[in-house]
């Protein structure tokens, strides 16, 4: 186990699919967190952020709707707002959301050495190669300020195991820690063999 303190974390759509495990791992490494949401009716934001809370850890909430014509660069805003800076993006559950501009942003969000984790969904799969290939060129392209850019796959038609909360939120501390500063533009593919 590795500690994340004096490090931020924002994980985009924090209560869907993996975030909760991914929010509820990081923060129990010490790492603030920023959650991101798009829903006020959102009932499980509450219980999210006082399970870091209680935690010990600094839970920090936002509320943005990513799916409006400017969502990605209005979200941008509002981190360099209010968040001084992000260690630490999971880029979790993106739905219908351009991700190549979002994705973008973020890493140009990201403080220098940082970490970019991007949590493939069921979707994805079938544009696997393409999106392979973005994730290393923004690697490559960003590898000057240390930034490094993974992918985890918890979704893998090959294989009828199936991949738990845990794996994921194994694999994202993984990727936010020391152990992985020379790792960038690499995919984990959880696979459950």
């Amino acid at each position: 186990m590795f500690k994340l303190q004096h490090k931020t974390v924002l994980i985009t759509y924090a209560t869907r699919d993996f975030g909760p495990a991914i929010a509820e791992r990081l923060g129990s490494l010490g790492a603030k967190i920023v959650l991101h949401h798009s829903d006020k009716n959102d009932h499980l934001i509450g219980s999210l952020e006082r399970t870091i809370r209680a935690m010990g850890t600094s839970v920090e909430m936002i509320n943005h709707d990513l799916l409006t014509e400017y969502g990605p660069e209005s979200l941008f805003k509002i981190l360099k707002d209010r968040i001084k800076s992000i260690d630490i993006i999971v880029m979790n559950c993106t739905y219908g959301i351009d991700d190549a501009n979002l994705f973008k942003l973020l890493v140009e969000r990201t403080s220098a050495a940082g970490r970019v984790i991007y949590i493939l969904q069921e979707r994805d799969s079938k544009k696997l190669p393409s999106i392979m290939d973005s994730i290393r060129n923004l690697a490559t392209k960003h590898s000057f300020k240390g930034i490094t850019i993974n992918a985890v796959s918890p979704h893998n038609s090959l294989f009828s195991s199936r991949t738990e909360n845990v794996h994921v939120a194994d694999a994202a501390e993984f990727f936010a820690s020391d152990l992985s500063d020379l790792i960038s533009g690499q995919f984990l593919i959880i696979n459950g063999i």
